[in-house]
């Protein structure tokens, strides 16, 4: 265990130098990467060109995934290093802070001095320096587990299994493989067969976690006519009665009527489908560059889908964004007349915030790029006692978890990736966050808390904890709205920016973001506006989006962000 003067003396220097040591090594890989992918051997022919042209795309991608992951492990480290000088510094600061109050901090202990220092003073200290102390030990098992990724990536040196790089094109992929089994299939297959798969098996992989993001774009561009007959027919071919009788709350007919709901889910996914295929076929999406990343109508009653804004495949730095309650296809995602839905527009304002370039038609494309995909996967509760419940959160996150997993092994180099999300999303992210590392700033906001898999009592504080999400301490956000009611709940947990509530966590990991104006940028009140372009939330999140320190703390935050190092290539 790391004690209060342990943090004293800590420096993240050698962890710095560490990581980028790591980063200058991982870039031969990159380059024999690129090296086996152009090369091109002229005195094979027939099969024999087949088999070494297969061979080469295999060693091509093992060299590219030593080039990710052994840059991934030296941004962690040096993501350590500046979590680690920002924790001595906090320690001093404490310590200074706690002196005006005539308090001494000593061995990590608060004491009082004087009979004009409160016990409440007294104790106000003592969890601040456990709540640094705790954050110390999450950094100590973030350390340790980069450690373990380091030894691991000796793994990665060996080569995919037989049964995957062989697995053809005759059948469709095993259900039981990984995100990075079913990429070393895809990058096994020749551009042919790739092609192939594409036009005669879209429902293959326009689903599938490990398949690059253009190739689920167009595998479910093609499913859409099929689609749309599919639910044309089933709305035509409706056999119960389309309207039932009304009910009160106490299940008594009220004399009025209402659709079928089993009628009316057909109707919304039709809907959804059809202001997809809509949102698609605009110019606007053409001249950004949206993409169908998800789309999947036969896991429930409800269409589920995803769209991605930018170049997904590519971009530098990558938001998931995961909306909330009464989120649907046919609003969130497009709407009926072909426009972007409210999630899409909450990702792209935040792109633009950024300050970075994500749209296909930027002329003017320099430096680095962002891109963000509007994830909804899920079925969405639809109202609040439905919001009430985690289940479907639960379900949700294992989802959004192994999403993440397969945008991180077919992106073009490590992205920097980060989960923004809203609501009930909050909920799902959450989930997501303790299921897979490959998220490096999580920002949640309107939470109505977060819950753990592992909380099998149902403690009503959730968690609110960095070692839970798998995440450092200093890359966790949180934003919080004057008269949203939703954190102001506490239905799932802990309000993880902690203000505005009955219910105070002492010990949470977040910072609080700033949603009040600040230097010329709107604030925002209420649940439904966290991202609106010009806002200061939305401003934050931008620059947390690339990689740079927020620059509007909200006072009652327990924790100041951490002054981070450009993201390092």
């Amino acid at each position: 265990m790391v004690s209060f003067n342990d943090i004293l003396q800590w420096s993240g220097n050698s962890l710095a130098d560490a990581g980028n040591a790591l980063i200058a090594a991982s870039h031969k890989y990159e380059f024999a990467s690129q090296e086996l992918t152009d090369l091109r051997i002229d005195n094979f022919k027939g099969e024999s060109a087949k088999a070494e042209d297969k061979k080469r795309r295999i060693l091509a991608d093992d060299a590219e995934d030593l080039w990710k992951q052994i840059t991934d492990a030296g941004r962690d480290l040096i993501d350590v290093a500046d979590t680690a000088d920002h924790m001595r510094e906090s320690a001093y600061a404490l310590i200074s802070e706690a002196a005006g109050d005539n308090i001494s901090i000593r061995d990590g202990k608060a004491v009082g001095h004087g009979p004009s220092t409160s016990s409440e003073t007294e104790e106000k200290y003592q969890h601040k320096v456990d709540n640094l102390v705790g954050q110390a030990n999450d950094t100590i098992q973030f350390i340790e587990r980069t450690c373990r990724h380091i030894i691991n990536l000796k793994n990665t040196a060996l080569a995919p299994r037989n049964e995957v790089i062989d697995h053809g094109i005759s059948e469709a992929p095993d259900a039981s493989w990984t995100p990075e089994d079913v990429n070393d299939w895809w990058t096994s297959l020749s551009p042919e067969e790739q092609q192939s798969v594409i036009d005669n098996h879209p429902e293959w992989i326009g689903n599938l976690n490990g398949i690059p993001m253009k190739a689920r774009d167009q595998s479910n561009r093609k499913r859409i006519p099929e689609m749309k007959n599919k639910i044309d027919k089933q709305v035509q071919e409706f056999d119960e009665p389309k309207e039932v009788d009304k009910l009160n709350a106490r299940g008594e007919p009220t004399g009025q009527k209402e659709l079928n709901p089993k009628y009316a889910a057909l109707l919304e996914k039709q809907k959804g489908i059809y202001a997809l295929e809509k949102l698609l076929n605009s110019d606007d999406s053409k001249n950004v560059g949206r993409t169908l990343l998800v789309l999947d109508d036969s896991s429930s009653d409800r269409l589920r889908a995803a769209v991605g804004s930018g170049d997904v495949d590519h971009a530098d730095h990558v938001v998931t964004h995961t909306p909330g309650m009464d989120s649907r296809a046919s609003s969130t995602l497009a709407t009926e007349d072909g426009g972007r839905g409210s999630g899409v527009a909450e990702v792209e304002d935040v792109l633009d915030e950024s300050g970075r370039s994500w749209r296909a038609n930027d002329t003017n494309r320099t430096g680095e790029t962002v891109a963000g995909v509007t994830w909804l996967g899920y079925d969405a509760p639809q109202g609040i006692e439905e919001a009430s419940l985690s289940d479907r959160a639960a379900d949700a996150g294992r989802d959004l978890a192994n999403f993440q997993e397969g945008l991180q092994a077919t992106h073009q180099g490590d992205p920097h990736l980060v989960s923004m999300d809203h609501s009930y999303g909050t909920l799902v992210g959450g989930y997501a966050g303790q299921l897979t590392d490959a998220v490096d700033d999580h920002i949640v906001a309107g939470s109505p808390g977060l819950r753990s898999y592992a909380d099998s009592s149902f403690d009503i504080h959730g968690t609110t904890d960095a070692s839970d999400l798998n995440a450092l301490p200093g890359t966790l956000y949180a934003a919080d709205a004057n008269l949203d009611w939703v954190p102001a709940s506490n239905v799932h947990g802990d309000n993880p920016a902690n203000s505005g509530t009955f219910i105070k966590s002492y010990d949470t990991d977040f910072v609080a973001l700033e949603t009040g104006e600040e230097d010329g940028l709107k604030g925002v009140t209420g649940h439904e506006h966290y991202f609106e372009r010009g806002s200061t939330p939305a401003h934050n999140m931008g620059k947390i989006l690339v990689h740079e320190k927020p620059e509007h703390i909200a006072d009652s935050s327990l924790n100041q962000p951490v002054n981070k190092r450009p993201w390092p290539k």
